[in-house]
C-alpha cells in the first residue's frame, strides 16, 4: 500500500513515535514513511543532505549504517546523499545486506559490504550529466522503465524523493519496506 494525503500525514506521525525500521543519531526533522510492510518488501531507503559536521563540499563523510539484528530476512538498502558520503556498512546484521543502491550528486561510496554484495551507483554529477530529476539516464531497468536522474531525495513526499524509490525498486528488483530522510545526521541504525 503506498500512503498519500492524510494518510500520509499519519504514517508520518506514527513512524516519528515509534521509529520504525531506522532509527537516527544528530539529525532533526527526520521523515520516516512506511510504505511497504508485506514480507516481500525488503529495501530500505535513506536519504539525507550531508554529514551532520557538515564537512560535504567534495570531500567524502563517513556515515555509519549498523545493520542491528544479525537474525532476519536479507535486505537491500537505498542510500542517497548530496553531498560524497561514505556509506559504512556495519554492526551484528551486515551479512543480511544482498544489495545496495547509491545515489546523489556527488559520488556516494559504501564500505562494510560482504564480498559479493552486488552494488548498483548512480551517483555523482559526471556519471550523467546535468539536468532536472525527471530526465533519464537514458538506460531502461529491468522492468522496462526508466531510471530517473535523483541528486538526491532526502523527503519522501518530493519528485525526487518518489524518483529515488522508484529507481531502488528497479534497480533492486523489490519493494521499499520503509523510507527514512533528514537534512544532516551522523548515523544510521536499522532495526529490521
Amino acid at each position: 500500500m503506498r500512503w498519500t494525503g492524510p494518510a500520509l500525514a499519519t504514517a508520518l506521525m506514527l513512524a516519528g513515535c515509534f521509529g520504525g525500521d531506522v532509527s537516527t543519531s544528530g539529525a532533526r526533522d527526520v521523515e520516516r514513511v512506511s510504505l511497504d510492510a508485506s514480507a516481500e518488501a525488503n529495501i530500505i531507503a535513506i536519504g539525507i543532505y550531508e554529514h551532520a559536521n557538515g564537512r560535504g563540499i567534495n570531500r567524502s563523510t563517513p556515515i555509519p549504517v549498523t545493520v542491528s539484528k544479525a537474525e532476519g530476512p536479507a535486505i537491500r538498502l537505498a542510500l542517497s546523499a548530496y553531498e560524497p558520503i561514505e556509506w559504512q556498512i556495519g554492526g551484528p546484521g551486515a551479512a543480511r545486506v544482498e544489495a545496495v543502491y547509491l545515489d546523489g550528486f556527488y559520488t556516494q561510496s559504501v564500505s562494510g559490504l560482504p564480498l559479493g554484495t552486488r552494488t548498483v551507483n548512480k551517483s555523482g554529477h559526471a556519471h550523467r550529466g546535468r539536468g532536472s530529476a525527471s530526465a533519464g539516464w537514458g538506460s531502461p531497468g529491468s522492468s522496462g522503465s526508466q531510471i530517473a536522474k535523483v541528486d538526491y531525495a532526502r523527503s519522501y513526499d518530493s519528485k525526487k524523493g518518489k524518483a529515488f524509490v522508484s529507481n531502488a525498486e528497479t534497480l533492486l528488483e523489490g519493494r521499499v519496506r520503509s523510507f527514512t530522510g533528514t537534512y544532516y545526521v551522523e548515523g544510521f541504525s536499522i532495526n529490521y
